[in-house]
């Protein structure tokens, strides 16, 4: 898994801080989203409803690869108004 930056860039860990990724194919989850207000819902997700990525096939490198991924951009909620 790898978190992502402001800028939407990760780094991917496999057992210990940027070690990367094991060659091999992979299936690939991406979750981006809001938290949710309390600990009973999931939060807002920016990556659209049935968003499925290929494969990832990594192969063995001598040092740091790059792979794009293009989600399509969902917009966040408004910020909930406070209750009177």
């Amino acid at each position: 898994m790898g978190p992502f930056g402001r800028d939407g860039g990760y780094t991917v860990t496999t057992l210990v801080p940027r070690d990367g990724l094991v060659p091999g194919s992979y299936t690939v989850r991406l979750v981006c989203e809001l938290p949710a207000d309390d600990d009973s819902s999931r939060g807002h997700s920016f990556v659209p409803v049935g968003f499925v990525l290929p494969a990832l096939t990594v192969s063995a490198a001598t040092g740091p690869l790059t792979h794009d991924i293009d989600v399509p951009r969902v917009v966040a909620p408004p910020p909930a108004k406070e209750a009177r």
